[in-house]
């Protein structure tokens, strides 16, 4: 099962690269007036559904992408439905939030089905077409249609709207945009969320000990590093810093020597109603994201 995981993860990875990093920083960068995490998307034994849209804009490249997953699990949990959609960082945040710059070493779930003595199942709902509409009076809506998620897993099966359409949205900090979509298998979708302010890397280095990370757009942002070894994902997540701020020489660690992604980030979460679904969210990321090599850091604690 652990070569299967890692199979669909390369999969995820190829077809919908422009959101695994940015989906990570949900919830963690921003306030919400609903939890992100709940009892039952922690406990197995308990089915769940879970809707989350994410406007994605990466400093320096053009316009915003937008992806969606919709999903229904037994057997399971919200954090290993999203392990195994190659998405285990927003999986590391649905129940604790690292604050005020502090940063927390997060690593993905387990295999769901070494602890489960049923296999799991997992659903990945459509809404039919997806329709995101930009602020007034910008362009007009990007359209998306559910898209077949890769038969490779019977127990993980349905369809994606992923990042990887080569449409996007133009980007306009403060501007409100709103989703909509039909139904089909959940009924219809509304929501809307508002941009926030675009943020980008200024340097990173040694510093103190530790890695010094700095960045441009002023105001609070979230800093994710994150490192593939063998088929796990491990991170390091630090939360509400303003500015800048230094992830400890100990935590750097953790992820050994080698090459990390660095991701500064500032997520907005608005409201999502979704027929069918309790729990759903609508988030806009706008972030900056650069290759990062780690040999010699963590060696200097």
């Amino acid at each position: 099962m652990a070569r299967t995981t890692a199979y669909i993860q390369g999969i995820m990875r190829a077809v919908r690269t422009a959101i695994i990093s940015a989906v990570a920083l949900v919830g963690a960068a921003c306030n919400t007036d609903t939890p992100v995490g709940t009892e039952a998307a922690s406990d197995p034994s308990t089915p769940g559904r879970y809707g989350l849209v994410v406007l994605n804009h990466e400093f320096g490249e053009p316009g915003v992408a937008v992806s969606a997953q919709l999903m229904a699990w037994h057997g399971t949990t919200r954090a290993e439905v999203l392990q195994a959609l190659a998405l285990p960082d927003q999986g590391w945040l649905t129940s604790e939030h690292p604050a005020d710059g502090r940063c927390v070493v997060v690593v993905d779930g387990a295999d769901p089905a070494t602890t489960e003595a049923e296999p799991p199942r997992v659903d990945l709902l459509s809404v039919g077409t997806l329709s995101v509409f930009p602020p007034e009076p910008l362009h007009t809506a990007l359209d998306l249609a559910p898209r077949d998620f890769p038969l490779v897993l019977f127990s993980l099966s349905g369809v994606v709207y992923d990042a990887d359409a080569p449409q996007r949205l133009p980007y306009l900090a403060g501007g409100r945009y709103r989703v909509e979509a039909p139904g089909d298998e959940l009924g219809a979708v509304s929501g809307s969320v508002e941009a926030p302010e675009a943020v980008w890397i200024v340097d990173a280095g040694l510093h103190d000990g530790g890695l010094r990370v700095r960045w441009g757009g002023g105001g609070v942002a979230t800093v994710l590093l994150s490192r593939d070894v063998g088929s796990n994902t491990v991170g390091i997540v630090c939360g509400d810093a303003d500015g800048e701020l230094v992830v400890p020489a100990a935590d750097l660690a953790r992820l050994g020597d080698g090459d990390a992604q660095l991701t500064v980030a500032r997520v907005q979460l608005g409201p999502l109603e979704v027929e069918g679904i309790d729990e759903a969210e609508v988030a806009f990321v706008t972030r900056d994201t650069t290759e990062l090599s780690l040999a010699g850091l963590s060696a200097n604690p």
